[in-house]
């Protein structure tokens, strides 16, 4: 039941929000950035700055045509940017609304988001962007040693939200194959996981953060409520609500610096009344609330 529901849905969720295209940036000095991609190591005053909350990771990744994304720690975002010689200015940044599990988290993504809109300047040093941002204050990154996604496409598997609304948006892209491989365990065969999103023109998707981690045998779970309303290319509009889980092993790998991604592990949607309460839905979509 849970398989065959699974892949009666499709396409896009709001869950990411979407910019219109932006002023471009210069060439040759944009070129120095574009498709690059880094990692915040710290961020405020030299000398005094501070580190990362434990175990999160803040991304930063330089689109083509001036156009940039990441994760803040927690949430998803999305900008434009120019430069000229070392003067950047990153402009339009606007991110998914999700409240972050750990107060800590919150913080340092509102700091972030905050550094990003008053930055002025820029250096790069071997493997090293410092963005300048604010009075005096500075942003440290690493780089990833990946590029940038392809520019629209959204790849973000450190939190179990930003792994769900990188699914809906592979779906979205007929990236399907990439949908595919964010299931542990697919929930079908891929000839038949690609034919259950034949007749879904669009889907809204709405979640709440994880209600609640739980570790086993060195795995960590976490389950997402979640409502779906789907839009058919026959006008028909769907409602579906249930419980996503979502899994990632806590066993280190040196050779990933970004930790363990997650999976998807599980999910078990129903289809409802469309004129049902969503948050009555979202609160009871996981099993114990």
């Amino acid at each position: 039941m849970m398989k065959r529901t699974i892949t009666a849905l499709a396409a896009l969720g709001s869950l990411l929000l979407v910019l219109a295209p932006g002023a471009m940036a210069q060439a040759d000095p944009a070129g120095d950035l574009a498709g690059t991609q880094w990692q915040l190591a710290s961020y405020g005053t030299p000398g005094a700055e501070t580190p990362l909350a434990s175990g999160s990771v803040v991304t930063l990744s330089f689109e083509s045509a001036g156009r940039l994304g990441g994760t803040g720690g927690c949430n998803s975002f999305g900008g434009e940017y120019t430069v000229q010689n070392n003067t950047l200015t990153i402009s339009e940044v606007v991110s998914t609304l999700m409240a972050c599990a750990d107060n800590a988290v919150t913080q340092q993504e509102q700091a972030y988001l905050s550094a990003l809109r008053a930055a002025h300047s820029f250096e790069q040093l071997d493997s090293q962007l410092i963005i300048h941002y604010g009075s005096g204050q500075r942003l440290v990154f690493t780089r990833t040693g990946q590029t940038a996604p392809p520019a629209g496409q959204f790849e973000d598997r450190t939190n179990p939200v930003a792994l769900l609304a990188s699914y809906y948006n592979a779906i979205a892209r007929q990236e399907y194959q990439r949908a595919y491989g964010y299931w542990e365990t697919p929930p079908d065969p891929y000839d038949e996981f690609v034919s259950g999103f034949a007749d879904t023109a669009s889907i809204q998707l709405i979640v709440q953060p994880p209600a609640r981690y739980g570790g086993a045998a060195g795995s960590v779970y976490a389950e997402i409520p979640t409502v779906l309303m789907a839009q058919h290319f026959d006008g028909a509009q769907l409602m579906y609500a249930g419980c996503f889980v979502t899994r990632r092993s806590n066993m280190p790998l040196p050779e990933n610096p970004q930790g363990n991604p997650w999976h998807l592990y599980s999910a078990d949607l129903t289809q409802q009344p469309v004129d049902s309460s969503i948050p009555a839905l979202l609160a009871g979509a996981c099993p114990g609330g």
